[in-house]
């Protein structure tokens, strides 16, 4: 038996079916008299105490292992727990004759219900926090013991309306093998995290969970999709098989990891990794990717009160350079828009945040704020090999006042007597389409140029990547969007200036023979992907991928192109599943 879901991840499993109960937060109406209102108090207190406890030791476990993604999550969540605009509603309630899970109950609910109804993802997704922190409040409050992930001990697939955040933090990938989801999006924290820890995970698989058996063995296929169910001794054979090839894929995979990245008529390509924190920072180390093409840094000022220092930042920084051993790291200056709550910012949420003060837009409207992460970055670069480039420039008016900026945090480090790089390449990002038309002048005036596949494909054809009722997954081989990656490639290869792209259109097997064939030699991935993309561009020859470019080119439809590919490279979809790898004949 077949379910079909939403693909959440880059990976297959098969395990017996963990089944978790729902997990809502707890009905119950229950009052109390005036003389218990002060107990009541107390236990809410001492519930909160506990809580915090625990938040605080499985935050230093996941720091000490640089995991900076569930730290930020346990972080926002024990922040929750000391923030009085949640605590004293609570508290209120309680005053008001309500009993402690009760009053919670209330709060968390009116609380959630606000931030779920708001159009940006993030706050949808801290609705989802509010309401985990509220379950364990209430599950403390009133003695019952919630699932602990950490002491399974046999392969197991999970199976659940949802599960949460801090429950995936402490999550072993030895052991949960699989993930599936009534509900949840793609970018949840239980998918995000799932995917880079390596888990099959298929979500919004909606009722037909419910025909899953406790303890019988299912197969999670987080790349298409598909969980399957019921399985005769035959089909687990046969799937057993298929996992026990896809493990061996893993481990040929491997061999591609000390190669340089060279197509099979030798042309050199710079494969980087797309990192997100210091954990992804030491897989991509891991993974022996060439660099890193995109260091994001947002992860350095979410969900905290005050801003990273000068000195914190330059630490990272730094340690990003050493961790590459020369390689080098391009650092975008922070992307931060009003679809994110950022205390330390004070970004104001915008009707249209996609459209609004974003990127180098805010870096410009917060110079204190810019200029401390250029300093940052420039103590770095003189010591490793570190490039910076700006997200979200439109034009050579953004581009100019960037570069303007950066040229006041090299007096003010000189001034302050801080050694300074010899020389630093300076970048833009091309995900307006503005800023690829305008390609031929933006070279001019910078040393590289990197494309945001991701937003410069929503922005051309206008369609929110987050919204799967419009946004198509293949949405990049849109012939709008490949006319605007070709003009921006042929801008910098007659400038003799480097061109990168680094949206996830360069982890999408299909796309990289067009990448190749339009003239771009350096590509950054997500570390998950650094070793199949690095085999599949062995494979490649240049002659005919520029050839298969130029047909693509001439493609009216996302259809034609997508059958045009796929006519030249029949085998290559398979590619997508990491199966068999092809060969060039």
């Amino acid at each position: 038996m077949l379910i079909k879901g939403v693909p959440a991840s880059h990976a297959i499993g098969m395990a017996p079916a963990f089944i978790l109960p729902p997990n809502p937060i707890i009905k119950g109406q229950e009052t109390i008299r005036p003389h218990q209102i002060g107990d009541h108090l107390e236990q809410l207190e001492l519930a909160v105490d506990h809580l915090k406890k625990l938040y605080t030791q499985t935050l230093a476990s996941l720091e000490q292992e640089n995991n900076t993604v569930q730290s930020q999550i346990i972080g926002f969540h024990r922040m929750l727990l000391e923030d009085p605009e949640f605590l004293e509603p609570i508290q209120a309630q309680i005053r008001q004759g309500w009993a402690a899970p009760s009053a919670v109950q209330k709060v968390v609910e009116e609380l959630s219900a606000q931030f779920a109804q708001l159009e940006s993802q993030y706050f949808q997704e801290r609705a989802q926090d509010i309401q985990d922190v509220g379950n364990r409040l209430i599950h403390q409050l009133q003695g019952i013991r919630m699932p602990d992930f950490s002491a399974l001990t046999e392969k197991v697939v999970l199976v659940a309306d949802e599960i949460l955040p801090s429950d995936m933090a402490v999550i072993r990938c030895d052991i949960v093998q699989g993930i599936v989801l009534k509900g949840s999006s793609t970018t949840s924290h239980t998918a995000i995290l799932a995917n880079s820890m390596g888990i099959a995970a298929v979500v919004s698989c909606g009722t037909a969970i419910e025909r899953i058996a406790p303890g019988e063995t299912i197969y999670v296929d987080g790349e298409k999709g598909i969980v399957e169910y019921s399985l005769p001794p035959q089909r687990i054979a046969q799937l057993e098989e298929s996992i026990d090839h896809y493990h061996r894929s893993q481990v040929e995979l491997e061999s591609y990891r000390d190669r340089s990245t060279l197509t099979q008529d030798h042309t050199s390509i710079e494969l980087c990794a797309n990192i997100l924190d210091l954990s992804s920072l030491q897989r991509a180390a891991q993974v022996g990717a060439d660099g890193i093409g995109l260091f994001r840094t947002e992860f350095l000022y979410l969900d905290k009160v005050l801003p990273p220092t000068e000195e914190e930042q330059y630490q990272v920084y730094r340690s990003a350079g050493q961790t590459m051993k020369g390689r080098p790291v391009s650092i975008r200056t922070i992307d931060i828009g009003g679809d994110k709550e950022v205390p330390c910012l004070g970004v104001r949420q915008e009707l249209n945040p996609l459209l609004g003060c974003r990127g180098i837009r805010l870096c410009l409207e917060q110079p204190d704020i810019f200029l401390t992460q250029l300093r940052a970055i420039l103590r770095a670069a003189a010591q490793e090999n570190i490039r910076v480039f700006y997200p979200m420039i439109g034009g050579i008016e953004d581009l100019l006042k960037a570069k303007d900026f950066l040229f006041q945090a090299l007096e003010s480090l000189q001034a302050d007597g801080y050694p300074i790089p010899a020389d630093i390449q300076q970048g833009v990002m091309v995900e307006i389409p503005s800023a690829a038309l305008l390609s031929h002048i933006l070279i001019k005036h910078c040393d590289f140029i990197s494309i945001g596949s991701n937003d410069l494909t929503q922005y051309t054809i206008a369609a929110d990547r987050l919204n799967a009722h419009i946004y198509r997954p293949d949405a990049h081989f849109d012939p709008g969007v490949l006319q605007l990656i070709y003009k921006t490639a042929q801008s910098c290869t007659q400038a003799g200036k480097p061109c990168s792209l680094c949206g996830e259109m360069a982890s999408d097997p299909l796309a990289v023979p067009l990448l190749l064939g339009m003239g771009l030699r350096h590509l950054s991935v997500n570390p998950a992907s650094v070793l199949r993309i690095r085999r599949l561009i062995s494979h490649l020859d240049l002659a005919k991928a520029r050839q298969v470019a130029l047909e693509a080119l001439n493609c009216d439809s996302t259809q034609a192109v997508l059958e045009c590919i796929l006519t030249h490279y029949p085998s290559i979809e398979e590619y997508r599943y990491d199966k068999e790898p092809i060969y060039e004949h």
